[in-house]
């Protein structure tokens, strides 16, 4: 049975931007098309914004054009990825989204964007069994540095963290801590969603900036 992915924390289509403006200058015109379609996925983004069908089309059809012209390249596989993974109701769309982000993956291992946007397909599809723990674990030890990596990882850590093992839980544990260093209240907000204030409020830094009052508040009565 599929997860209810209602509160799920995307993977930003923004935090690809950067990677294809450099391999746009070096490879020329499949990463032009795929950086121009970056710039249309990125308006996309945000509460209550979804694209319409013919905006949605022509999206995956440019990348399907910019993959033809350089089918060994892991940027254009992972739009294709987060193209698919925009129409979070339809399973179809999202097996089809976690096939990119896979072959994604084979063409760059060592992105941890990649890693938890399998996870994030996968959760959706309820497909949290076999090496979903291994899946999420990677893309926390390849993202201590990535803030839209680590949101994914403790909102879906603390999601199954009654089925987590103590290694997953211990990595989940260390994004929320590096979590924390940036944005308390955002870390606070995926806890509280997720029922797991008591293991978040102690983890906000005393050196960090301070949370809303509201969330003191909130988190002085779960401690």
């Amino acid at each position: 049975m599929a997860r209810p992915a209602r509160f799920l924390v995307a993977i930003p289509i923004l935090a690809v931007l950067f990677g294809l403006t450099i391999w746009t200058f070096k490879l020329g015109e499949s990463e032009t098309l795929a950086y121009d379609v970056t710039e249309q996925l990125a308006s996309w983004q945000g509460p209550g914004k979804s694209p319409s069908i013919e905006a949605w089309l022509h999206a995956r059809d440019e990348l399907r054009s910019a993959q033809r012209m350089s089918r060994k390249n892991g940027a254009v596989e992972e739009l294709l990825g987060l193209v698919h993974a925009q129409r979070r109701n339809n399973a179809d769309f999202q097996q089809i989204a976690l096939e990119h982000f896979t072959a994604a993956l084979a063409l760059r291992s060592s992105s941890p964007y990649t890693w938890a946007s399998i996870a994030d397909v996968r959760y959706r599809l309820g497909a949290t069994t076999h090496d979903f723990e291994r899946v999420l674990t990677i893309a926390a030890d390849l993202g201590p540095n990535e803030p839209e990596v680590q949101r994914v990882v403790v909102d879906l850590g603390f999601a199954l963290w009654d089925e987590m093992s103590p290694p997953t839980r211990t990595a989940v544990l260390r994004s929320l801590k590096l979590g924390m260093q940036r944005n308390p209240l955002e870390m606070l907000k995926i806890s509280e969603r997720r029922g797991r204030l008591p293991l978040a409020c102690p983890e906000v830094p005393s050196a960090a900036r301070s949370p809303d009052p509201q969330w003191a508040k909130l988190c002085e009565s779960k401690t």
